[in-house]
């Protein structure tokens, strides 16, 4: 399996919607500012857009980040 880092420049909480102590790590494969984050947030990981970090972000277990991801990866969405 290959050695794969998509996520680093870690942000504590405190500011920008994020609540005390979770750490939000950004993807490095930004592209023009599109680029979204990821926490655990205990039974679940949250994902936001590192754009607008006070809005709503998806929560999802570990079982369908992992889907997602694959799906991506693959190029089976529109994204």
């Amino acid at each position: 399996m290959q050695d794969y880092r998509p996520w680093m420049g870690i942000e504590r909480g405190g500011g920008g919607g994020s609540p005390g102590g979770v750490v939000w790590r950004k993807s490095t494969y930004t592209r023009e500012g599109h680029c979204v984050e990821v926490a655990d947030l205990g039974l679940v990981i949250g994902v936001r857009d590192s754009k607008a970090p006070g809005r709503p972000r998806l929560e999802l277990d570990r079982a369908e980040l992992r889907a997602l991801a694959g799906r991506i990866k693959a190029g089976e969405l529109d994204l």
